[in-house]
């Protein structure tokens, strides 16, 4: 298992898979794949934070928030464990707290659907 990176390539976006260490003691680390979309894609991307333990991907989530993007986290009541999404709504990193039952209809609407 490794970290998940988006690497755009002209019309579409190619999605690696890397060994490396563990990033903030996980492996696959969420931050590298919110490192990775801020990087390629600055203010045209969604990124979504969801159910998690601890605070991996939280401050990176951040980093699509400066860019410009759109920013989503799962809310507490749907979340079986709020840890990260908890940590990114704390620094002001998401746009839109939304829950489980609504998050596809979030997306659609985001994406003009």
């Amino acid at each position: 298992m490794g970290h998940l990176k988006v690497e755009k390539k002209r019309l579409a976006a190619v999605a690696h898979v890397l060994d490396g260490e563990n990033v903030n003691g996980h492996k696959p680390s969420a931050g590298v794949l919110f490192n990775s979309v801020a990087e390629q894609y600055g203010n045209a991307a969604l990124a979504i934070i969801m159910t998690g333990m601890g605070r991996d991907g939280s401050r990176e989530i951040g980093e699509v928030f400066k860019e410009g993007s759109v920013t989503l986290a799962q809310d507490e009541e749907s979340s079986v464990v709020f840890g990260m999404p908890r940590v990114a709504i704390e620094h002001d990193y998401i746009s839109q707290v939304v829950s489980l039952n609504e998050m596809a209809a979030a997306i659609n609407r985001l994406a003009g659907v």
